[in-house]
């Protein structure tokens, strides 16, 4: 495929029927046109702490455009502290709880949340990450 800005990409991906979802899995411009995008529905991310001698960072999360809903408790692997976070756009949660009510309300039955257990997002996203490490890209 070839488009001509990060938009344009992201739009006709999300407009073939044969995909699912689309992650972007960075770059820090990359990570910056993402949360620009009005289709950006949500940010997986693993927040490292620490310092480390680096030049490319992620970019800030809009805190006007996203809220944090999700964030796993601290793992440590070889020293290193990391967790893993969700944040969700307002705007495509509004819609989806709005659409989820009323399917319940057509169905005559309530919605209820879903867990935060076994999260297949956070999941999918880690499964990647790991595929890029064992294989690279």
């Amino acid at each position: 495929m070839h488009a001509h800005s990060f938009d344009e990409a992201l739009r006709r991906l999300c407009d073939d029927e044969s995909i699912e979802e689309v992650f972007v899995i960075g770059g820090e411009a990359v990570y910056r046109e993402a949360l620009k995008s009005q289709l950006c529905k949500r940010v997986l991310m693993t927040s490292v702490q620490g310092e480390f001698d680096c030049d490319t960072f992620m970019p800030p999360i809009p805190a006007q455009r996203f809220d944090l809903v999700h964030e796993s408790p601290e793992h440590e692997d070889n020293g290193i502290r990391y967790t893993f976070q969700r944040y969700e756009n307002r705007l495509f949660a509004r819609a989806q709880a709005k659409q989820a009510a009323a399917a319940g309300a057509e169905a005559g039955t309530e919605t209820e949340a879903k867990s935060e257990d076994g999260n297949p997002e956070e999941q999918a996203y880690l499964d990647a990450v790991r595929d890029i490490i064992e294989n690279g890209v």
